[in-house]
């Protein structure tokens, strides 16, 4: 095996725009790909008031599903219904719904068993593989998510009847700073590639690199991300297929692999 093939990303200079709390699976992804990797978290995540959450939580046994469209909600539900006394086997009767991979990872973590999980990891998708089924309407769902996520799913489950409880547990909000302190480098092509893995790191990198944003390839983890990134002016580079972080990982290499046959005498650092 060559370098090139076991180390596709050597000299080449990688942004990870996560949050803090959330980019080490993809840093470390990056890192063994040979890539240098700067961590850009343009978003940090704040608690929000539990008190919804704990309500919902005292109806727990009479509930149906447990929808889950991210890691994080995965994890701060559980947590938070551990924190007041709740332990995961109180969840144990509940179906789940999972968008991707990594949510079903960490729902088996927590003990429990993904009832379904779509061929697409979107939301989209979870919409369609539960309208085929005959046991959502009538249901009662509880879809503990991040302020400001997409309603498509909720309300998309509510028009097939059922009773959905869609509580946001924290929020992203966005910090443009670390974006512009990159500036230099990205004017100085010193960025091989950007990756991004929710809307809101592509709001606020765009906020604090401004016109420089463009200057280097921008990766998307999937369809919802590519959007946002095209409706802020940046091509999309590549997009991770399936939409999971080592998805995220492979198409960085795909961008950096083009951008080195477009400019072949020209090796990011």
């Amino acid at each position: 095996m060559t370098e090139a093939t076991a180390r596709p990303l050597a000299g080449a200079t990688v942004v990870v725009t996560r949050a803090a709390d959330a980019g080490d699976g993809l840093r470390a992804s990056l890192l063994t790909l040979g890539a240098r990797v700067i961590d850009c978290p343009v978003t940090r995540i704040e608690a929000l008031d539990p008190a919804p959450y704990d309500a919902a939580l005292t109806t727990l046994a009479e509930l149906h599903w447990l929808v889950c469209t991210s890691p994080r909600a995965v994890e701060r539900a559980l947590a938070r219904a551990q924190a007041i006394g709740i332990g995961p086997e109180r969840f144990a009767h509940l179906k789940v719904a999972v968008v991707g991979a990594a949510t079903a990872e960490a729902v088996r973590a927590w003990g429990l068993v993904p009832t379904v999980i779509p061929s697409r990891y979107v939301a989209d998708a979870l919409l369609e593989t539960l309208a085929a089924r005959d046991d959502v309407h009538g249901a009662r769902m509880l879809f503990p998510i991040a302020a400001g996520a997409r309603d498509v799913l909720a309300d998309g489950l509510r028009a097939l009847g059922a009773e959905v409880q869609a509580i946001a547990l924290y929020v992203s909000r966005p910090d443009p700073a670390p974006a512009a302190a990159l500036v230099p480098d990205l004017r100085a092509a010193r960025i091989a590639a950007v990756a991004f893995a929710a809307t809101s790191a592509v709001r606020a990198f765009v906020e604090g690199a401004g016109p420089a944003a463009g200057l280097a390839p921008a990766v998307s983890i999937g369809p919802i991300t590519s959007q946002a990134l095209v409706a802020a002016g940046l091509p999309v580079a590549a997009e991770a297929s399936p939409s999971t972080l080592d998805g995220l990982a492979a198409a960085v290499v795909r961008a950096v692999a083009a951008s080195r046959d477009l400019h072949p005498t020209s090796r990011p650092a």
